[in-house]
């Protein structure tokens, strides 16, 4: 038997080398207690030959190599146009097969596959579970994504038919999945307090320039952020800093111009202690749509874990944690305004306390285990 039996195969919607997702952080802790195989999404043999092989972190084409002890990489190469009309059931074809050629390369029998995206790459590796980790309510984001609805729809069901399991992370993808007649269970985002552990005595990141007290925002800036939040605290005097990359949405290069406002771009994950270290309060103001009605933003459990107050808008996921340590707002002088009063509040050891209890209580640790139950059961 070697190290490699009982694989898990972690199909993902998301590069290893980019920021931290759920599968990612997720196939990190299942690789604590057993072989992973984490299979990026797939790339086209021409975007492969673009890019420079000399980049950080691109692996050959010729396919997976371990990145961990236990953890191993795939990165599929398919032909052009992988998710056109008529191509998307071929890509999943290419994809299964270098699946099943990685496996063979590690010399393992697959457990179980669990996929975080829209493909149907199951019943190809004679894996005992099949289990689709609904990150995202897909279907609502069809515009977000540039796709259409009904190919999502149709992408869905399939997987629906295929998998033993759903496990999702929101109540709202949990219904969602639940009408299609599939077995569910809720498994939420993480995070993971020991990146977090000694961040009071990390240096602060050299490049910020704000004059404390900071409030900041973490992440990825798109449409699906409301930056009218951003405006109104900005609008106070407070210092704002957002760290990560960001998309052209309305009105934020006119937040970025204000003199107590600094953006940075996307740092490495190794980094984000030394920005965190400069903020008292972490904000996480997703704006009220259908997709992100089903999203479980990270960033609010992160920021506990950086013993960082938290004022967040009232998603259900945020309403789902159940807890004072995070002040919910909704409206821009209402967000505004609670910003300003976790600022002025006193800080407490014994709340600085609770907040890492917290955490550790919904850590990437906890999810993993929960999900290691879930593929014990029969």
């Amino acid at each position: 038997m070697t190290k490699w039996d009982g694989l898990l195969v972690m199909s993902s919607g998301a590069n290893w080398d980019g920021m931290a997702t759920p599968p990612k952080e997720m196939a990190l802790q299942l690789a604590r207690s057993g072989p992973v195989l984490y299979v990026d999404p797939p790339r086209s043999f021409i975007s492969a030959r673009r890019r420079s092989q000399r980049a950080s972190g691109v692996p050959p084409v010729s396919g997976v190599h371990e990145v961990a002890d236990g953890l191993a990489r795939l990165t599929p190469y398919v032909q052009p146009g992988i998710d056109r009309p008529g191509f998307a059931r071929l890509t999943e074809l290419l994809v299964k097969r270098q699946m099943q050629h990685a496996v063979d390369v590690l010399g393992g029998k697959v457990d179980a596959v669990i996929v975080a995206n829209q493909r149907d790459v199951f019943a190809e590796l004679g894996e005992r579970r099949r289990v689709v980790f609904a990150t995202d309510d897909f279907v609502a984001g069809a515009d977000l994504m540039g796709v259409r609805k009904s190919v999502l729809v149709a992408q869905q069901r399939r997987q629906a038919r295929h998998a033993h399991l759903i496990a999702c992370v929101s109540p709202q993808i949990e219904e969602q999945w639940k009408a299609l007649g599939v077995p569910t269970a809720l498994l939420p985002n993480g995070c993971e307090p020991d990146r977090f552990a000694a961040i009071d005595d990390t240096p602060y990141a050299e490049t910020v320039h704000l004059q404390p007290p900071i409030v900041g925002f973490v992440g990825h800036i798109s449409a699906r952020i409301d930056v009218t939040l951003f405006d109104a605290v900005a609008r106070t005097g407070v210092s704002l800093l957002l760290v990560g990359p960001r998309q052209p949405v309305a009105g934020l290069d006119e937040i970025l111009a204000r003199p107590n406002v600094q953006w940075i771009d996307q740092q490495p994950l190794e980094a984000l202690p030394s920005y965190l270290r400069w903020i008292d309060v972490g904000l996480t103001p997703y704006a009220n749509t259908a997709f992100n009605r089903g999203s479980f933003p990270m960033k609010t459990l992160e920021y506990l874990a950086a013993g960082r107050r938290v004022v967040a808008t009232g998603l259900p996921a945020t309403h789902w944690l159940d807890t004072d340590l995070v002040v919910i707002a909704d409206q821009p002088d209402e967000f505004a305004s609670a910003v300003a009063r976790e600022l002025a509040r006193p800080h407490t050891h014994d709340e600085l306390q609770r907040r890492l209890a917290f955490a550790v209580q919904h850590s990437w640790a906890e999810r993993a285990n929960e999900l290691r139950r879930l593929l014990t059961d029969d």
